[in-house]
């Protein structure tokens, strides 16, 4: 403040005549001297007015520096304040990310745990994938051998009723034969001429028996015929038989491979 003052003294004018300040002694006794009085005045009452105005010019300016000053303070309060609740807000947020660090490594741990159960289900899936396509195999085998089985069964079933004819025309065939042999014994005579009378019994898709005279050699040509018609017969029904035999045999065979692959 006191350098301001002085500032302000400084730059005021300063009068032309010699005043009390610069050493000199007013001079009353002439009018140039009165003249002199009255200008000193005149310059104190204008140095007394700067002077004021100067002071309150400065006054002014210490008013306005005060309130800038307290303006200031305010807004270091606020800014303060304002810092405190900044730095409360850091360590809420800070403990908010601490406790979020926490969850989320409870989460890894979570899915850690979850991919260690996975893994085994992945690997049963596979497995069980793979038993569904050897299932489908089976099933698709399975059904070609049911087509096969069904194929045999109805040639065994055409086999069987071969054989069932072959059966009944054979019996036919030996009972004809008793019933012959029966009557030849009863009935039959030699002529001079070697004539024979023989009852032959058709067979069972031809009509009754039908009575013949027979020489010798034509009896045992017609014995002879019909022995290798038997004998014919025979062999068809042997062969029937083996290849139903045959059939069997595959179809258990079928079966038991198919036990074993399972």
């Amino acid at each position: 403040m006191n350098a301001t003052v002085s500032q302000t003294q400084t730059q005021v004018e300063q009068p032309a005549t010699p005043t009390f300040a610069q050493g000199h002694r007013p001079q009353h006794s002439t009018v140039f001297g009165f003249h002199n009085s009255m200008a000193v005045q005149d310059d104190i009452i204008q140095l007394a007015s700067t002077t004021s105005n100067n002071f309150d010019r400065f006054a002014e300016a210490v008013d306005r520096v005060n309130i800038d000053i307290d303006s200031l303070d305010e807004k270091i309060d606020n800014l303060a304040d304002n810092l405190v609740a900044t730095r409360g807000d850091v360590a809420e947020t800070k403990d908010r990310v601490t406790v979020i660090e926490g969850k989320l490594t409870g989460i890894e741990n979570q899915l850690v745990t979850v991919d260690g159960r996975l893994y085994p289900i992945e690997r049963s899936i596979g497995t069980i994938e793979l038993r569904l396509i050897n299932l489908e195999v089976d099933v698709a085998e399975i059904k070609t051998d049911v087509a096969e089985l069904k194929t045999d069964v109805a040639e065994i079933k055409t086999d069987v009723s071969a054989i069932m004819e072959l059966l009944k025309e054979r019996n036919s065939r030996r009972s004809s034969r008793a019933s012959s042999r029966h009557s030849a014994s009863r009935k039959s005579s030699v002529s001079p001429n070697l004539k024979s009378t023989f009852i032959f019994h058709s067979p069972p898709h031809e009509a009754g028996p039908s009575q013949v005279n027979l020489s010798v050699p034509e009896l045992l040509e017609e014995g002879l015929r019909r022995n290798q018609d038997s004998r014919k017969a025979h062999d068809e029904e042997t062969k029937i038989w083996g290849t139903l035999a045959r059939k069997l045999s595959n179809v258990v065979l079928r079966k038991s491979s198919r036990t074993d692959d399972q």
